[in-house]
């Protein structure tokens, strides 16, 4: 929780609609050159199976749904019993684990395994065919990297109501005669609800700590438990023609508790 977003972003490589290249300025060096980090958007169970209904619009979504859970406990049986697990053709899941002891005697006592990904080389070669679309220079617009749910001290997609919630970024620091905050509904497919009557705004009263890679807010008791939502800030800015435009930025779906 709380990672380190102190780099200055200069701009971002967008590829199809779900990965963004984030290009960083490098100040160690003065040759101009940049580095750049990679943010996926995170393709859950619905997206899946709204793919698969795509590509195969006879398939019975429901059985495959069950399917997928079936999987999913067997592997984790597994996992417990020790073994790695092969996933379909996209890779491995392993248990490994990256301590140390001091004497051989200890080895009954290691704890804190871990679980690793080791993906096919089918899955490699399908990534490396991505192109960027677009590059877009970054202005005032901010970028919403991570929440963490303050109340329970982590960052697990989840969110206390009424309890105050921290979202980490690129120029966040509001300022309340251009920028709102919202609360955005989503629908089963986790898009936002395009009534923005149902969005709720966040009080200005409510922001109590607010800086350029971290603003802490308490959450709305209105939220509804169990629902899902994104955070969107909505900044006006003034474009290269003059004119007066309205940019959003959005945080990954969480759920609220």
């Amino acid at each position: 929780m709380g990672k380190n977003h102190e780099k200055e972003l200069t701009g971002v490589a967008q590829v199809n609609s779900g990965l963004n290249v984030m290009v960083y300025k490098n100040n160690l060096t003065k040759d101009g050159t940049n580095f750049i980090r990679v943010q996926s958007k995170l393709a859950n169970v619905k997206m899946l199976l709204a793919q698969v209904e795509e590509d195969s619009p006879n398939a019975n979504l429901a059985e495959i749904k069950k399917s997928l859970e079936i999987y999913n406990n067997a592997a984790i049986k597994l996992l417990k019993k020790g073994y790695s697990v092969k996933v379909l053709d996209l890779g491995v899941l392993k248990i490994t684990h990256h301590g140390s002891i001091k004497s051989k005697e200890e080895a009954a006592n290691i704890t804190d395994f871990t679980a690793e990904f080791d993906v096919d080389n089918s899955v490699l070669d399908a990534v490396k065919g991505l192109e960027v679309d677009a590059v877009l220079e970054f202005d005032n617009s901010a970028h919403l990297t991570e929440i963490a749910d303050l109340s329970r001290k982590v960052s697990d997609g989840k969110i206390t109501k009424g309890a105050p919630m921290a979202v980490y970024g690129i120029k966040l620091k509001v300022d309340e005669n251009a920028d709102e905050i919202y609360f955005v509904p989503q629908d089963e497919n986790e898009e936002n609800l395009t009534d923005k009557e149902q969005w709720i705004k966040l009080s200005m009263g409510d922001l109590f700590r607010n800086k350029p890679t971290e603003l802490n807010i308490i959450v709305p008791q209105s939220l509804t438990a169990g629902e899902k939502y994104r955070l969107m800030m909505r900044r006006a800015c003034i474009d290269s023609n003059g004119k007066k435009v309205v940019i959003s930025s959005e945080s990954d779906v969480f759920e609220a508790i």
